[in-house]
């Protein structure tokens, strides 16, 4: 099936979807450095298997907090909207505990709430590998 969407001229449905992250005013977090030195430490966890150029860079990151930095903020709003043949659905938004933001090669783990750190380590490790962040 690899190849399918394209050979008859379609996009992946992932393709067309715009993806917006809406944080509200940051607060400050006791937790986040503790957050982020979780995470980093099971990022391994996470991406073995993958590949094996990913090992390395997990510590440049512990490293680099200039690349990857954990912060609080009061609200966190996700904005989802499906652009299809020739139009564009309306915005279907709904609350997140957590979701991750690039701006240039910073990226931002947002937190709202309590913390589950399963979610939060997938979310980052999902994240940092789809946008290649490592390679």
């Amino acid at each position: 099936m690899t190849g399918f969407y394209e050979s008859v001229g379609s996009k992946y449905l992932s393709d067309r979807i715009t993806y917006n992250v809406k944080p509200g005013k940051k607060v400050t977090r006791d937790d986040c450095k503790v957050f982020r030195d979780m995470i980093l430490a099971k990022l391994p966890i996470f991406l073995h298997g993958l590949d094996e150029r990913l090992k390395e860079p997990t510590m440049d990151l512990r490293k680099d907090e200039s690349s990857f930095i954990v912060t609080g903020c009061e609200d966190l709003k996700v904005e989802k909207i499906l652009d299809y043949s020739e139009s564009t659905s309306d915005p279907k938004v709904h609350n997140a505990s957590a979701e991750i933001t690039q701006d240039g090669s910073l990226f931002t783990l947002w937190l709202t709430g309590e913390v589950e750190m399963y979610e939060y380590v997938k979310l980052a490790s999902s994240y940092l590998y789809i946008y290649n962040i490592f390679l």
